[in-house]
């Protein structure tokens, strides 16, 4: 049936309705108007509405604000895993009767939360741990494999006192490499000096080793060499450059290793003595540092 009102009637207020499904005051209020959003003075213009019996639905857009508030809408617990979904009006007979389930389906989620969150700390550190790792090593592949090496030597004064005695009178560093892929080399330090130099100077010296890239290297080996004791008081340090000489004699020095190693080559003086022993310059908490760079500009079309 069809019932036919005049406009007067039922062209009340805009109704005003909760955007929460809770409706709590401290949510706030606010209007929710017909889709029409015509202004409230349009009503009088039309002389009658059609209103459809309970189950019928309109064919036309003139749809009241009662018909268009009430629709499905799903639980705001949704996210905590409450499926509900009901008319609107109905949302809040749910949450007051459902509030327990909600409660123990917040806990879990919350539960949940924890753990993955431990999960993710754990996580955290494992990966702070594998950088810290990361930046260890390529810390000793740059000592070992780039043109710069830092030699530590740790009990100096017992090596020092060995070598006044003569046992033994020279100390040999770790072997490193000059570049990657590249001379396969290593230090031998006279803390009393050598030959001519002994009582007077320390002497160092550079071996060249038989190395697993020798055939592909240029030969013989003419990259300056600068030697250097560092100063740990803030000062100056001591450096001394050699440059190798190709000469026949020197070639059993600078040739390619036929054996293990070639014999070794350097400075007789390197830093005076008396220098040595100041207080807390080049010797500090009983350790000294060595540090040696190959200058590779000669063979840098080779690498």
């Amino acid at each position: 049936f069809v019932k036919t009102l005049s406009a007067s009637s039922i062209c009340p207020e805009p109704v005003t309705r909760s955007l929460t499904p809770v409706g709590n005051p401290e949510y706030g209020n606010a209007d929710i108007h017909s889709a029409d959003r015509r202004p409230h003075s349009a009503c009088s213009d039309k002389s009658a509405i059609s209103v459809q019996p309970k189950g019928k639905t309109s064919k036309t857009n003139d749809v009241t604000v009662e018909e268009e508030a009430i629709g499905i809408t799903e639980c705001p617990f949704a996210e905590f895993g409450c499926d509900v979904k009901l008319p609107l009006n109905e949302i809040k007979k749910h949450i007051k009767e459902d509030s327990m389930p909600h409660l123990l389906k917040m806990c879990d989620s919350v539960s949940n939360m924890a753990v993955h969150s431990g999960v993710l700390t754990s996580a955290c550190v494992d990966a702070s741990r594998k950088a810290d790792d990361v930046i260890d090593r390529v810390g000793e592949i740059e000592t070992l494999f780039s043109s710069q090496y830092l030699w530590r030597l740790s009990n100096y004064a017992n090596i020092y006192a060995n070598a006044r005695r003569g046992q033994p009178a020279i100390v040999h560093s770790a072997v490193f490499s000059s570049h990657r892929h590249g001379y396969k080399l290593a230090l031998a330090f006279a803390p009393y000096g050598d030959s001519d130099a002994i009582g007077e100077s320390n002497s160092i010296f550079l071996t060249i080793i038989r190395g697993e890239y020798d055939a592909i290297l240029p030969w013989p080996f003419i990259c300056p060499i600068t030697f250097t004791m560092i100063n740990q008081k803030n000062g100056g340090d001591v450096s001394r450059i050699l440059t190798p000489r190709v000469t026949n004699a020197n070639m059993i020095f600078l040739a390619r290793p036929n054996s293990e190693r070639n014999p070794a080559f350097g400075l007789k003086s390197f830093v005076e003595l008396r220098m040595m022993e100041e207080r807390e310059v080049f010797v500090r908490n009983d350790i000294c540092f060595i540090r040696v760079h190959i200058d590779l500009t000669p063979i840098q079309k080779y690498i």
